[in-house]
């Protein structure tokens, strides 16, 4: 097993006690669930070989040293992923948007999960955001919350480290995810090196988490692919495509540093 637990023994209980009512639009039901309709499916990633500017530091390996505590420019990201002001009552601030392509920065949900998302944004389910329980934000929603987070870095593995108890494992000693059954909060996630930009694709996701605290919608089906690009010895250009074919019409592509 090269793996540890997603999360404190707390949290584990209170999804154990299914304290919470499940989705079945977007949670993973199980194997013999119905298989819902996937608009497209997710794109070829093709390589593309990046090489980081000299004042980047490297490990003894030659690799870029990504060891280190950093927090994201993350633009307002955990109370929505596109353009918005403060929501009614001022209860989320507002946010500058992620959103690079499409051009006009609006997510391309489909009908129904524009409805559920909006439904999301309102009081009475404000604490239906599962992180509000302490279970993880999940992938890639831990890289924006405005909370500083730590990489470790081996040859074998990148470990990040949140706030409220909660962790990430990217292998690189696996190239196949794990079985189809398994479903996690994080995801399961291998990385590679393109030169020297880590490039990390992440499966298997549960589909219970929340994109941010206004209930940006991801379900069982989401693939995000994210690249991680050291500009300097403190500074990371990030960009995550989030592929979800139940959820969406095409795929997004995200970008904070």
């Amino acid at each position: 097993m090269d793996r540890v637990l997603e999360y404190h023994c707390q949290a584990e209980k209170e999804e154990a006690n299914g304290d919470f009512e499940p989705e079945p639009r977007t949670w993973y039901l199980g194997p013999n669930s119905s298989k819902p309709v996937q608009a497209f499916s997710p794109p070829v990633q093709q390589p593309q070989v990046w090489k980081a500017p000299a004042s980047v530091p490297r490990t003894a390996d030659g690799r870029p040293d990504l060891n280190g505590l950093f927090e994201s420019d993350h633009g307002g990201s955990n109370y929505g992923l596109e353009t918005r002001g403060s929501s009614p009552g001022a209860l989320t601030p507002p946010a500058r948007g992620v959103v690079v392509d499409p051009p006009d920065g609006r997510l391309p949900y489909q009908p129904w999960a524009r409805a559920e998302r909006e439904y999301r944004d309102t009081p009475i389910r404000g604490y239906d955001d599962p992180t509000a329980h302490c279970f993880p934000a999940g992938v890639p929603r831990a890289i924006y919350v405005p909370t500083p987070f730590h990489i470790v870095q081996t040859r074998d593995y990148i470990a990040t480290m949140h706030e409220r108890i909660s962790w990430r494992l990217i292998s690189f000693n696996r190239t196949r995810h794990l079985p189809d059954t398994i479903r996690l909060w994080q995801g399961d996630s291998i990385g590679h090196w393109d030169g020297d930009m880590l490039v990390v694709e992440s499966t298997n996701f549960n589909g219970r988490t929340w994109g941010n605290e206004v209930g940006d919608v991801f379900s069982h089906a989401l693939h995000v692919v994210e690249q991680f690009k050291p500009m300097d010895a403190s500074l990371i250009q990030y960009e995550a495509t989030i592929t979800d074919p139940i959820v969406y019409t095409r795929p997004l592509p995200s970008r904070c540093r």
